[in-house]
Protein backbone atom coordinates (compact mmCIF):
# COMPACT_ATOMS: atom_id res chain seq x y z
CA UNK A 1 0.00 0.00 0.00
CA UNK A 2 1.09 3.83 -0.31
CA UNK A 3 0.76 6.34 2.47
CA UNK A 4 0.44 10.01 1.66
CA UNK A 5 1.15 12.87 3.55
CA UNK A 6 -0.10 16.56 3.00
CA UNK A 7 -2.66 17.69 5.00
CA UNK A 8 -2.18 19.15 8.82
CA UNK A 9 -5.74 18.52 9.94
CA UNK A 10 -7.29 15.42 10.53
CA UNK A 11 -8.84 13.79 6.68
CA UNK A 12 -12.47 13.88 6.37
CA UNK A 13 -13.17 12.83 2.90
CA UNK A 14 -11.81 10.70 -0.01
CA UNK A 15 -12.52 10.38 -3.61
CA UNK A 16 -11.04 8.62 -6.23
CA UNK A 17 -11.67 9.48 -10.34
CA UNK A 18 -10.67 6.35 -12.59
CA UNK A 19 -7.71 4.99 -10.97
CA UNK A 20 -4.52 7.71 -11.11
CA UNK A 21 -6.14 10.42 -9.35
CA UNK A 22 -8.08 11.19 -5.90
CA UNK A 23 -8.96 14.03 -4.15
CA UNK A 24 -8.65 14.26 -0.67
CA UNK A 25 -10.30 16.49 2.21
CA UNK A 26 -9.52 17.97 5.37
CA UNK A 27 -9.94 19.32 8.89
CA UNK A 28 -7.65 21.97 7.71
CA UNK A 29 -9.39 23.28 5.34
CA UNK A 30 -7.46 22.45 2.02
CA UNK A 31 -8.60 20.13 -0.57
CA UNK A 32 -5.70 17.92 -2.41
CA UNK A 33 -5.44 16.54 -5.31
CA UNK A 34 -3.30 13.44 -5.73
CA UNK A 35 -1.86 11.81 -9.25
CA UNK A 36 -0.43 8.21 -9.44
CA UNK A 37 2.01 8.12 -12.21
CA UNK A 38 3.63 5.82 -11.48
CA UNK A 39 3.50 6.67 -8.10
CA UNK A 40 1.43 8.79 -5.87
CA UNK A 41 2.13 12.33 -5.89
CA UNK A 42 0.57 15.60 -4.79
CA UNK A 43 -0.67 17.48 -8.00
CA UNK A 44 -2.18 20.46 -6.10
CA UNK A 45 -4.00 21.69 -3.15
CA UNK A 46 -6.33 24.26 -2.55
CA UNK A 47 -7.71 26.19 0.35
CA UNK A 48 -11.41 25.61 0.34
CA UNK A 49 -13.40 26.19 3.28
CA UNK A 50 -13.06 27.79 6.67
CA UNK A 51 -13.13 25.29 9.53
CA UNK A 52 -12.50 22.00 7.23
CA UNK A 53 -13.95 20.33 4.49
CA UNK A 54 -16.74 18.24 5.35
CA UNK A 55 -17.23 16.38 1.96
CA UNK A 56 -16.45 16.48 -1.92
CA UNK A 57 -17.70 14.72 -4.64
CA UNK A 58 -16.29 14.74 -8.48
CA UNK A 59 -18.58 14.79 -11.14
CA UNK A 60 -18.31 11.66 -13.72
CA UNK A 61 -16.81 13.80 -16.10
CA UNK A 62 -14.00 14.78 -14.02
CA UNK A 63 -13.75 18.52 -14.99
CA UNK A 64 -15.74 19.60 -12.09
CA UNK A 65 -16.30 18.83 -8.55
CA UNK A 66 -18.41 20.07 -5.14
CA UNK A 67 -17.74 20.26 -2.06
CA UNK A 68 -19.08 21.55 1.19
CA UNK A 69 -17.66 22.53 4.65
CA UNK A 70 -18.17 24.15 8.37
CA UNK A 71 -17.93 27.53 6.80
CA UNK A 72 -21.70 26.41 5.21
CA UNK A 73 -20.92 26.73 1.54
CA UNK A 74 -21.23 24.34 -0.77
CA UNK A 75 -18.15 25.08 -3.63
CA UNK A 76 -17.86 24.36 -7.46
CA UNK A 77 -13.65 23.91 -8.49
CA UNK A 78 -12.85 23.71 -11.76
CA UNK A 79 -10.53 20.94 -11.72
CA UNK A 80 -9.08 21.65 -14.86
CA UNK A 81 -6.86 24.48 -13.39
CA UNK A 82 -7.79 23.72 -9.91
CA UNK A 83 -9.66 26.93 -8.47
CA UNK A 84 -13.53 27.96 -7.34
CA UNK A 85 -15.63 28.31 -9.87
CA UNK A 86 -18.66 28.83 -7.97
CA UNK A 87 -19.74 29.05 -4.42
CA UNK A 88 -23.51 28.91 -2.46
CA UNK A 89 -24.55 29.59 0.95
CA UNK A 90 -26.38 26.99 2.18
CA UNK A 91 -29.66 27.50 4.38
CA UNK A 92 -28.14 24.69 7.19
CA UNK A 93 -25.86 22.81 7.54
CA UNK A 94 -24.93 20.36 5.22
CA UNK A 95 -22.27 17.90 5.81
CA UNK A 96 -22.39 15.32 3.18
CA UNK A 97 -22.30 16.37 -1.16
CA UNK A 98 -22.58 12.87 -3.73
CA UNK A 99 -22.95 13.02 -7.60
CA UNK A 100 -24.25 10.05 -8.86
CA UNK A 101 -22.21 8.03 -11.83
CA UNK A 102 -24.28 9.56 -14.31
CA UNK A 103 -23.92 12.81 -13.41
CA UNK A 104 -27.65 12.91 -13.75
CA UNK A 105 -28.46 13.66 -10.14
CA UNK A 106 -27.18 14.83 -6.34
CA UNK A 107 -27.62 14.19 -3.29
CA UNK A 108 -26.85 16.59 -0.36
CA UNK A 109 -26.73 15.21 3.32
CA UNK A 110 -27.63 17.27 6.53
CA UNK A 111 -27.81 15.56 9.97
CA UNK A 112 -30.87 13.66 9.56
CA UNK A 113 -31.88 13.91 6.13
CA UNK A 114 -30.81 13.34 2.72
CA UNK A 115 -31.97 15.84 -0.10
CA UNK A 116 -31.54 14.82 -4.13
CA UNK A 117 -31.55 17.55 -6.67
CA UNK A 118 -31.30 16.83 -10.48
CA UNK A 119 -28.20 18.48 -12.12
CA UNK A 120 -29.87 21.72 -12.56
CA UNK A 121 -30.26 22.15 -8.81
CA UNK A 122 -33.88 21.50 -8.34
CA UNK A 123 -35.10 19.65 -5.65
CA UNK A 124 -36.19 16.22 -6.43
CA UNK A 125 -36.89 13.84 -3.02
CA UNK A 126 -36.06 13.75 0.31
CA UNK A 127 -35.35 10.89 3.11
CA UNK A 128 -35.63 11.98 7.07
CA UNK A 129 -34.21 9.20 9.66
CA UNK A 130 -34.07 8.81 13.35
CA UNK A 131 -30.38 8.35 13.31
CA UNK A 132 -27.75 10.70 12.49
CA UNK A 133 -26.30 10.55 8.85
CA UNK A 134 -22.70 9.33 8.71
CA UNK A 135 -21.78 7.98 5.17
CA UNK A 136 -23.42 8.09 1.86
CA UNK A 137 -23.02 6.40 -1.65
CA UNK A 138 -24.48 5.63 -5.08
CA UNK A 139 -24.58 2.21 -5.61
CA UNK A 140 -26.57 2.69 -8.65
CA UNK A 141 -27.11 5.67 -10.96
CA UNK A 142 -31.25 5.35 -9.30
CA UNK A 143 -30.02 4.06 -6.04
CA UNK A 144 -28.31 5.29 -2.96
CA UNK A 145 -27.25 4.06 0.31
CA UNK A 146 -27.07 5.80 3.44
CA UNK A 147 -24.63 4.66 6.82
CA UNK A 148 -26.09 5.85 10.09
CA UNK A 149 -24.96 6.58 13.95
CA UNK A 150 -26.47 3.67 15.67
CA UNK A 151 -24.50 1.29 12.60
CA UNK A 152 -27.85 0.43 10.21
CA UNK A 153 -27.19 1.23 6.36
CA UNK A 154 -30.79 2.02 4.58
CA UNK A 155 -30.70 2.30 0.63
CA UNK A 156 -33.14 3.97 -1.30
CA UNK A 157 -34.58 4.50 -4.84
CA UNK A 158 -34.01 8.02 -5.67
CA UNK A 159 -36.49 8.01 -8.46
CA UNK A 160 -39.56 5.77 -6.63
CA UNK A 161 -38.46 7.29 -2.87
CA UNK A 162 -38.99 3.57 -1.98
CA UNK A 163 -36.62 2.04 0.63
CA UNK A 164 -34.83 -1.06 -0.74
CA UNK A 165 -33.07 -2.31 1.48
CA UNK A 166 -31.72 -2.54 5.52
CA UNK A 167 -28.63 -3.64 6.16
CA UNK A 168 -27.00 -4.54 9.91
CA UNK A 169 -23.95 -5.82 10.89
CA UNK A 170 -22.11 -2.79 12.51
CA UNK A 171 -22.56 -2.48 16.18
CA UNK A 172 -20.91 1.42 16.20
CA UNK A 173 -21.72 4.11 13.54
CA UNK A 174 -20.80 3.66 9.72
CA UNK A 175 -18.31 5.69 8.80
CA UNK A 176 -17.71 5.01 5.68
CA UNK A 177 -18.93 3.51 2.66
CA UNK A 178 -17.65 2.67 -0.92
CA UNK A 179 -19.24 0.88 -3.73
CA UNK A 180 -16.16 -1.88 -5.84
CA UNK A 181 -16.37 -3.76 -8.78
CA UNK A 182 -15.01 -7.27 -8.56
CA UNK A 183 -15.34 -9.76 -11.38
CA UNK A 184 -18.10 -8.12 -12.90
CA UNK A 185 -19.99 -7.87 -9.18
CA UNK A 186 -21.40 -4.51 -7.28
CA UNK A 187 -20.14 -4.79 -3.55
CA UNK A 188 -20.77 -2.05 -1.28
CA UNK A 189 -18.21 -1.64 1.47
CA UNK A 190 -19.03 -0.28 4.71
CA UNK A 191 -16.54 0.66 7.52
CA UNK A 192 -17.46 1.52 11.17
CA UNK A 193 -15.69 3.89 13.89
CA UNK A 194 -14.34 0.87 15.89
CA UNK A 195 -12.41 -0.73 12.47
CA UNK A 196 -14.96 -3.22 11.32
CA UNK A 197 -15.22 -3.55 7.45
CA UNK A 198 -17.70 -5.49 6.05
CA UNK A 199 -18.27 -6.35 2.23
CA UNK A 200 -22.00 -6.81 0.58
CA UNK A 201 -23.50 -7.79 -1.85
CA UNK A 202 -24.86 -4.31 -3.09
CA UNK A 203 -27.99 -5.45 -5.31
CA UNK A 204 -29.14 -8.51 -2.51
CA UNK A 205 -28.41 -6.74 0.65
CA UNK A 206 -26.27 -9.89 1.62
CA UNK A 207 -23.14 -10.14 4.09
CA UNK A 208 -19.96 -11.44 2.03
CA UNK A 209 -17.12 -10.60 4.67
CA UNK A 210 -16.28 -9.02 7.97
CA UNK A 211 -12.80 -7.74 8.95
CA UNK A 212 -12.03 -6.08 12.12
CA UNK A 213 -9.25 -4.20 13.65
CA UNK A 214 -8.40 -1.93 11.21
CA UNK A 215 -7.79 0.85 13.95
CA UNK A 216 -10.29 4.37 13.74
CA UNK A 217 -11.37 4.60 9.78
CA UNK A 218 -13.11 8.32 9.41
CA UNK A 219 -13.42 8.08 5.81
CA UNK A 220 -13.38 5.54 3.19
CA UNK A 221 -13.64 5.85 -0.97
CA UNK A 222 -13.09 3.03 -3.84
CA UNK A 223 -11.39 2.88 -7.50
CA UNK A 224 -12.04 0.19 -10.14
CA UNK A 225 -11.05 0.62 -13.60
CA UNK A 226 -14.77 0.96 -14.68
CA UNK A 227 -15.39 4.24 -14.37
CA UNK A 228 -12.42 5.44 -16.45
CA UNK A 229 -11.00 4.01 -19.71
CA UNK A 230 -7.23 5.77 -19.16
CA UNK A 231 -5.15 9.04 -17.65
CA UNK A 232 -6.02 11.10 -21.31
CA UNK A 233 -9.75 10.65 -20.99
CA UNK A 234 -10.49 10.67 -17.73
CA UNK A 235 -7.88 12.87 -15.19
CA UNK A 236 -8.69 15.98 -14.08
CA UNK A 237 -5.45 18.34 -15.27
CA UNK A 238 -2.78 18.79 -12.73
CA UNK A 239 -2.52 23.08 -11.82
CA UNK A 240 1.04 23.75 -13.44
CA UNK A 241 3.73 24.74 -10.66
CA UNK A 242 7.48 25.35 -10.01
CA UNK A 243 8.52 21.89 -8.76
CA UNK A 244 11.62 23.79 -6.84
CA UNK A 245 9.27 26.27 -5.52
CA UNK A 246 6.96 24.14 -4.35
CA UNK A 247 9.33 21.64 -2.54
CA UNK A 248 11.00 24.40 -0.77
CA UNK A 249 7.32 25.48 0.72
CA UNK A 250 7.12 21.77 1.97
CA UNK A 251 3.82 21.28 0.09
CA UNK A 252 5.04 17.87 -1.59
CA UNK A 253 2.44 14.90 -0.72
CA UNK A 254 4.34 11.87 -1.83
CA UNK A 255 4.75 8.80 0.50
CA UNK A 256 8.51 9.91 1.59
CA UNK A 257 7.51 13.18 3.15
CA UNK A 258 7.71 12.86 7.09
CA UNK A 259 4.25 11.80 8.75
CA UNK A 260 5.09 14.64 11.82
CA UNK A 261 1.74 16.52 12.31
CA UNK A 262 0.71 15.09 8.95
CA UNK A 263 -2.29 13.02 8.38
CA UNK A 264 -2.19 10.35 6.66
CA UNK A 265 -4.40 8.47 3.21
CA UNK A 266 -3.69 4.71 3.03
CA UNK A 267 -4.27 3.01 -0.39
CA UNK A 268 -4.73 -0.78 -0.50
CA UNK A 269 -4.94 -2.87 -3.31
CA UNK A 270 -6.89 -5.88 -3.68
CA UNK A 271 -7.08 -9.08 -6.01
CA UNK A 272 -10.18 -8.30 -7.57
CA UNK A 273 -7.96 -4.94 -9.45
CA UNK A 274 -9.75 -2.44 -7.07
CA UNK A 275 -8.52 0.01 -4.49
CA UNK A 276 -9.47 1.29 -1.25
CA UNK A 277 -8.25 4.30 0.24
CA UNK A 278 -9.05 4.53 4.02
CA UNK A 279 -8.11 7.37 6.23
CA UNK A 280 -7.28 7.37 10.18
CA UNK A 281 -6.44 8.59 13.20
CA UNK A 282 -3.66 7.00 14.72
CA UNK A 283 -4.63 8.25 17.94
CA UNK A 284 -2.56 9.25 20.77
CA UNK A 285 -1.08 5.37 21.64
CA UNK A 286 0.61 5.18 18.82
CA UNK A 287 3.68 7.23 19.32
CA UNK A 288 3.95 5.77 22.77
CA UNK A 289 4.40 2.21 20.96
CA UNK A 290 6.72 3.44 18.70
CA UNK A 291 8.84 4.85 21.66
CA UNK A 292 8.68 1.55 23.57
CA UNK A 293 9.80 -0.39 20.43
CA UNK A 294 13.20 2.11 19.95
CA UNK A 295 13.79 1.24 23.47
Amino acid sequence: YSALYGHEGQISCLEFFGENHLLSGSGDGSIIVWKKNPQWDQASKMAAHKGGVLSLSIHPSGRVAFSVGKDGYMKVWNLMNCTMAHRIKLRQDCHFVLWNGSGTCYALGFQREIKIYDGGGEQKSSYQFGSKLCAIIFTSNNEIAIGLENGMIHTFNVLSGKETRTMQGHERRVKGLAKLQVNGRTLLASASSDGVIILWDAETGELLTKGSDYGRVTSMSSAFSSRGSGPDKTAPPKKRKNKKAAKKKGNGGNAGDSEKGRKRVRIVQDAGDSALAASKDKGKGSKKRRRKKKG
